[in-house]
C-alpha cells in the first residue's frame, strides 16, 4: 500500500514537471527570439521592441528588465521540482527494491507514466549504470545551465546601450539564478552522497558569475579593473575600430591597422554600419517628384527629411562607418572612440559633443555643426567639411590630414599639436585659434583669416609628404609668436591616457598612441617655422606682428612678414573680396563660409561682398546669406 501511495505521487509530480518544462521551454525559445531580433537601432531610436510572433511593442529597457526576471523565477520553480522528483525517485526506487523478483518490479513500472526524466531517475536510483549516469548527467546540464546561458544572452544583448543601472540589474539576476543552482547541486549530491555533482556545477556557476560581473561590462564599468582588462579584450576586441588608414605622429605615411579588430567574439558597443539614420524619411512618391523637377537628394532631405535626434546619448566606441546620418543632432553626446569612417554626416550638429579619439577618415561632413566639440585626437584624414562650423572647437593632437575644410569656421579652436598637413582651409577663419606645435606642411591658407592666432611652434614648412604652404591674402594681423603655457598639451594627453586602455597595444595601430606621440612632439617645438614662399604671395599683418615675430619667430618668418606683408587694411581687405567674387554663388556652402570669414575680420564690413551678391544672379542663396552679413555685422 506504501508503495501504492509513493508511485501516484510521484506520477502527479511527473505530470507537474513536463507540464512546467514544456512552458519553460517554450518561453526560452521566446526569449531567444527577443535576443536575436534586437537591433541596434532599437536602442538609440524607437527605444521600443516588438515582440515576435504576437507583434506587440513594448520598451527595449523594460522588456530586458522583465525577461530575465520570469526566466529567474520559472528556473527557480523548475529546479525546485527537479530536486523534489529526485527525492521522490530516489524513494520509490528504495521501495522498489523490496519486490523480490525483478519481473514483478517491471510490470509495477509499467503502470507509472511514461515520463522519460522521471524514469531516468527512477532507473538512476535503482541501478546507477552508466547509462543511467550520463542520461541524469545530460538532463542537468540542461535544466540547470541552459536558462543560465540565456540569461547570459539577454545580458550581452543588452552591453551595448551603455546603461549602467540595468547591467547591475543582470548581473543581479545571474547572480541570484546561480545560487539556486548551487543549492540544488548541493541538496542532490548529499541525496546521492557524492559530491563530484555539487563540485562540477560549483566551479561552472563560479566561472559563469565571474564572466557575468567581471566581463560582460560596458566601457568605464566600476568592475573593470587592469586585472581583467586583458580577458575583456580578448572577448570582446579593443573598443576602438581600426578601420582604413591613418597617419602616424611624424607623418612620413600610413600606419596599418591591427588584424585585433577584426576579430571580435561579441560585441559591447552600438554597430550601425551602413544603416540609414533618420527620424522621418521621404517616400518613393516624395523622391520621384523632387527627381521630375530636377532637384537634387541633398535638397530632398534637407527640405523634406527629418533628422535623428541622439543629443546628450552615451555612444562611445559606436560604429557609424557608411552611415547615412544628414541632419542628425548628437549635440551633447558622448561618442569618445566613435567611427564615422565615410559616413554622410552633412549639416549634422555635435555642439558640445565628447568626440576625443573619433575618427572621420572621408566622412562627408558639409556645413557640419561641431562648435565647443572636443576633437581631441580624433582624425579627420580626408574628411570633407566645406563651411563646417568648428567654432571653439578641441583638435589638440588631431589628425586632419587632407581634410578640405574650404570656408570652415575654426575661430577660437584649439590645434595645439594638429597634423594638418596638406589641407585645403581655403577662406577658412581661424580667428583666435590656437595652433602652437601644430604642423601645417602643404596645407593651403589662402584667404584664410588667422587675426590674433597662437602660433608658437608651429610648422608652415614643406616635408617629405607634403608641398609649400599657400598664404596667399591670409590675414595674420595680430598673430602671437610665442609658445606660452603648456596647458593645452597636457589637457589634451590627460584625456587621451584616459582612453588608452581600450585601443590596441600594437605600436603604431593605435590613434591614440599617434596622438600622444604628435603632442609629445608639438610641446617640443619652440619656434614657429615658415617656408620661403613665390614672390606672388601677399599677406595681411601689422607692425605688431612683425615686432611678435622678431622677438619669437625664427629668421626666415621675420624675412617672410618683410617681403610679403601688406599693412595697408583697405586694400587689402578689397583684394580679399574681388578674390572671392569668381566663387560666389557657385557653392552655397563654401559661400556661407566665405561671407563669415568676410564679415569676422575686423575693419572689413564685407560691404563690396554685399553688394556683389545682390548682383550676381544667386537667387537662391543671396536672401539668406544677405541675412547672415546683416546678423555678423
Amino acid at each position: 500500500m506504501d508503495l501504492e501511495k509513493k508511485a501516484s505521487a510521484a506520477e502527479q509530480l511527473a505530470r507537474t514537471i513536463r507540464a512546467a518544462l514544456l512552458i519553460f521551454a517554450a518561453f526560452l525559445i521566446y526569449n531567444v527570439f527577443i535576443v536575436a531580433t534586437t537591433d541596434d537601432l532599437d536602442f538609440v531610436i524607437s527605444k521600443q521592441i516588438t515582440m515576435p510572433i504576437i507583434n506587440l511593442t513594448l520598451p527595449v529597457a523594460g522588456t530586458y528588465i522583465v525577461a530575465p526576471l520570469l526566466v529567474l523565477v520559472l528556473h527557480v520553480n523548475i529546479i525546485y521540482l527537479y530536486v523534489s522528483a529526485n527525492r521522490q525517485a530516489a524513494a520509490l526506487a528504495s521501495s522498489l527494491l523490496d519486490i523480490k523478483f525483478q519481473s514483478d518490479r517491471r510490470s509495477f513500472l509499467l503502470f507509472l507514466d511514461q515520463f522519460y526524466i522521471f524514469q531516468a531517475l527512477l532507473s538512476f536510483y535503482g541501478s546507477p549504470k552508466s547509462l543511467a549516469r550520463a542520461t541524469v548527467v545530460l538532463i542537468e546540464l540542461v535544466i540547470f545551465l541552459v536558462p543560465l546561458f540565456i540569461i547570459l544572452c539577454i545580458q550581452i544583448r543588452y552591453l551595448p546601450s551603455h546603461d549602467y543601472a540595468l547591467t547591475f540589474w543582470h548581473r543581479f539576476v545571474t547572480g541570484a539564478d546561480i545560487a539556486a543552482i548551487v543549492v540544488a547541486a548541493f541538496l542532490l549530491s548529499s541525496l546521492r552522497r557524492s559530491y563530484s555533482y555539487a563540485l562540477f556545477f560549483g566551479l561552472t556557476c563560479l566561472a559563469a558569475g565571474y564572466l557575468s560581473f567581471f566581463i560582460l561590462l560596458s566601457p568605464d564599468d566600476p568592475c573593470e579593473l587592469q586585472a581583467n582588462r586583458g580577458i575583456i579584450h580578448w572577448v570582446f576586441g579593443p573598443d576602438f575600430h581600426e578601420v582604413g588608414a591613418h597617419w602616424n605622429a611624424t607623418a612620413p605615411g600610413i600606419s596599418a591597422p591591427s588584424l585585433r579588430f577584426k576579430t571580435r567574439l561579441l560585441r559591447r558597443n552600438l554597430d550601425l554600419t551602413g544603416r540609414r539614420l533618420y527620424s522621418q524619411f521621404p517616400g518613393d512618391q516624395v523622391k520621384a517628384a523632387y527627381i521630375s523637377r530636377g532637384k537634387s537628394e541633398t535638397e530632398l532631405v534637407r527640405k523634406e527629411a527629418r533628422g535623428i535626434d541622439l543629443s546628450g546619448a552615451d555612444l562611445r566606441f559606436a560604429n557609424f562607418q557608411n552611415v547615412d546620418a544628414m541632419l542628425a543632432n548628437f549635440s551633447g553626446s558622448d561618442l569618445s572612440g566613435s567611427n564615422f569612417t565615410s559616413a554622410n554626416i552633412r549639416y549634422a550638429k555635435f555642439v558640445g559633443a565628447k568626440l576625443i579619439a573619433a575618427k572621420f577618415q572621408n566622412a562627408k561632413m558639409t556645413r557640419v555643426d561641431m562648435s565647443s566639440a572636443d576633437l581631441t585626437g580624433a582624425s579627420l584624414y580626408q574628411a570633407t567639411a566645406t563651411g563646417g562650423n568648428f567654432m571653439q572647437a578641441i583638435f589638440a593632437g588631431a589628425t586632419l590630414v587632407e581634410a578640405d575644410l574650404t570656408g570652415a569656421v575654426l575661430a577660437s579652436a584649439t590645434l595645439a599639436g594638429a597634423l594638418v598637413s596638406g589641407s585645403t582651409l581655403y577662406a577658412a577663419t581661424l580667428i583666435k585659434a590656437d595652433l602652437r606645435g601644430a604642423r601645417l606642411g602643404g596645407s593651403k591658407f589662402t584667404v584664410a583669416n588667422l587675426n590674433q592666432a597662437r602660433l608658437g611652434g608651429a610648422e608652415f614648412v614643406k616635408s617629405a609628404a607634403a608641398s609649400d604652404v599657400r598664404l596667399h591674402l591670409t590675414s595674420l594681423r595680430g598673430v602671437e609668436f610665442g609658445v606660452g603655457d603648456k596647458a593645452p598639451f597636457t589637457i589634451a594627453r590627460a584625456k587621451l591616457l584616459n582612453l588608452q586602455a581600450y585601443g590596441s597595444s600594437k605600436p603604431g595601430g593605435d590613434l591614440v598612441m599617434a596622438s600622444l606621440k604628435r603632442l609629445g612632439l608639438g610641446m617640443e617645438r619652440h619656434q614657429t617655422k615658415f617656408e620661403l614662399r613665390p614672390e606672388g604671395d601677399r599677406i595681411g599683418c601689422d607692425e605688431a606682428t612683425k615686432k611678435n615675430a622678431k622677438e619669437h619667430a625664427s629668421p626666415e618668418v621675420v624675412s617672410f612678414l618683410g617681403t610679403h606683408c601688406d599693412e595697408d587694411s583697405a586694400s587689402f581687405g578689397n583684394r580679399v573680396e574681388d578674390y572671392f567674387k569668381d566663387d560666389l554663388c557657385e557653392d552655397e556652402d563654401a559661400t556661407w563660409g566665405f561671407v563669415t570669414r568676410i564679415t569676422l575680420d575686423d575693419g572689413l564690413p564685407g560691404e563690396n561682398l554685399k553688394e556683389h551678391l545682390r548682383n550676381a544672379g544667386c537667387d537662391q542663396i543671396t536672401k539668406p546669406l544677405l541675412s547672415k552679413l546683416d546678423e555678423l555685422k
